[in-house]
C-alpha cells in the first residue's frame, strides 16, 4: 500500500475536518477557509420567486409524532419557471455531533407568473432519528431549526420545533 493510500485512509478513519489533498508529486494543499463555486441545490432561473407563510404543526412533538411543514411559494418574475424547495433541519442540541444542515426533503414546482403553491413536508420519527454514542437508534428531545430554501446556502425561511 502506498504512503499516499495510507494518509488517505487515516485521514478519513479519523474524521478530519480540513479537507486535504495529495497529488502524485506529494504537494499538499488544504481547502480550509475556501469556499464552493456553487453550493448544494444551486440553479439559475430566469424568473424570481418568494416563499413566505411557513407552518410548522404541532410545535412541539413526542419523538414517536410526525411533524408537518408547510410554505407558500410566489412566482414574482415575468416568466414561468420551476423552483425546487428545499427542507433542512439541525438538531440544536445532540448528545453526537450532528450536521449542521441536512436535507430532509426537496420538491419541484412549475409556477406561471403571480401563481403561489403551497408546498408541504412531512417529517417521520426516522427522519429526526440518529445514532447515538452507544449505536442506538434514538430521537432525543431538543430544539430542531427548520430551514426552507432554494439552495443550501440560500436559506429563505427559519423556524423550530421541539421534541419532548
Amino acid at each position: 500500500m502506498s504512503q499516499q493510500i495510507a494518509r488517505a485512509l487515516i485521514a478519513l478513519y479519523w474524521f478530519t475536518f480540513e479537507p486535504v489533498f495529495w497529488q502524485t508529486t506529494k504537494k499538499r494543499w488544504s481547502l480550509k477557509g475556501k469556499q464552493t463555486l456553487f453550493p448544494f441545490g444551486y440553479g439559475l432561473s430566469y424568473t424570481k420567486f418568494e416563499y413566505s407563510n411557513l407552518k410548522i404543526n404541532p410545535g412541539k412533538i413526542s419523538p414517536q409524532e410526525k411533524i408537518n411543514i408547510s410554505i407558500d411559494v410566489k412566482n414574482v418574475g415575468r416568466y414561468k419557471g420551476d423552483e425546487i424547495v428545499q427542507l433542512y433541519i439541525h438538531d440544536t442540541v445532540a448528545t453526537v455531533a450532528r450536521p449542521i444542515k441536512e436535507l430532509k426533503g426537496f420538491e419541484r414546482i412549475t409556477l406561471e407568473p403571480d401563481q403561489k403553491k403551497r408546498v408541504n413536508f412531512t417529517l417521520l420519527p426516522q427522519d429526526l432519528a440518529f445514532y447515538d454514542i452507544n449505536m442506538d437508534l434514538v430521537v432525543e428531545p431538543g430544539i430542531f431549526e427548520v430551514m426552507i430554501g432554494s439552495s443550501s446556502e440560500d436559506i429563505r425561511l427559519r423556524g423550530s420545533f421541539e421534541v419532548k
